[in-house]
């Protein structure tokens, strides 16, 4: 008696497991694709930031050389006037070893911005240091930083405005949880349909 009467809780639990099966399929369905979605958006993401320090790397580079194998900051870095905040085009700082700027291509305002006394030591110790720099509230700096020793010791910054790539990555954004609303929407309708036609071929039969 016991093992029947354990046998039909036991049936009775499965019943009540697959009385919407399409339900939790669309469910397991639904995670599956976001995980995925999400894991392909994140990696798009991470491939637009890295585009994002071209050219800087190269020019950090170029400059470094040139300024590192003795030609001075004042005729290497090139005399144009970049508007950070407004400009979309790459700008060069040059740095004394005290981290004051020497020769500019790019001002915010009138003023040679200067990043904190941190980015410096970092480079220092590691020889660059590739970051995303904020001089000012809602200008934002994909910028690229190389220590030069030698005849003018000092640091090159080389950088530019993340406006287009972060327009990109909200772009991306949006595409991305419209298309995971549409997804979800369409497994919600398509487990809904299915129930309703199980439900009717289980009522004839």
């Amino acid at each position: 008696i016991l093992e029947s009467a354990a046998t039909e809780r036991v049936t009775a639990g499965g019943v009540q497991m697959n009385k919407h099966p399409f339900f939790f399929h669309a469910i397991i369905l639904g995670l599956i694709l976001t995980a995925l979605g999400g894991g392909a958006s994140l990696t798009v993401q991470q491939m637009l930031r890295q585009g994002a320090n071209e050219p800087q790397a190269e020019m950090a580079d170029s400059y470094a050389s040139k300024i590192s194998l003795g030609a001075s900051p004042e005729d290497s870095i090139p005399a144009a006037h970049v508007d950070i905040q407004r400009d979309l085009q790459p700008f060069v700082i040059f740095y004394d070893e005290h981290g004051q700027p020497q020769k500019s291509s790019g001002y915010l305002g009138q003023v040679v911005p200067t990043p904190p006394r941190g980015v410096f030591e970092y480079a220092r110790n590691h020889g660059s240091n590739t970051l995303t720099w904020q001089p000012r509230p809602g200008v934002r700096i994909a910028a690229v930083t190389r220590y030069i020793a030698g005849p003018h010791p000092g640091y090159v910054l080389a950088g530019r405005s993340l406006r287009l790539t972060e327009e990109s990555e909200s772009l991306l954004w949006r595409i991305t949880f419209l298309g995971w609303f549409a997804v979800v929407l369409l497994l919600s309708l398509g487990a809904v349909l299915l129930n309703r036609t199980q439900r009717s071929l289980q009522t004839a039969a």
